[in-house]
């Protein structure tokens, strides 16, 4: 599953060795941090597709998600990542144009894609 929001993005699978643990994986050190607190143990495998990653508790990370959803604000997910994260938003700015297309009305469209 993928997790973007607006200050990380993470990918979180099973387990292959415990059934009651995640693997939450990042792309950027401190992501993982963001989301589930500077005390969570960030391991750094170089060579790996997600070179970040940690292993946690699965209520631990559907309790972190939940949080987040239920406090959050903004109106815009795209402009609320954060105006110093340019990388960050422009990765979520091209993911928005990927799906998009696969959306059978166009963003802003009234006519179904290939009908004029």
């Amino acid at each position: 599953m993928w997790l973007l929001m607006n200050d990380s993005m993470l990918s979180v699978i099973a387990s292959d060795k415990d059934e009651n643990l995640l693997v939450v994986r990042a792309r950027r050190p401190g992501d993982i941090h963001r989301v589930f607190g500077a005390d969570v143990e960030e391991i750094h495998i170089p060579g790996r597709d997600y070179q970040v990653r940690s292993f946690l508790p699965r209520q631990r990370v559907a309790d972190a998600i939940a949080n987040r959803l239920l406090n959050t604000q903004y109106l815009n997910f795209k402009n609320s990542v954060g105006p110093n994260d340019n990388d960050l938003h422009d990765a979520y700015a091209s993911v928005w144009h990927t799906l998009a297309s696969i959306q059978p009305i166009p963003p802003f469209s009234r006519a179904q894609r290939g009908r004029q």
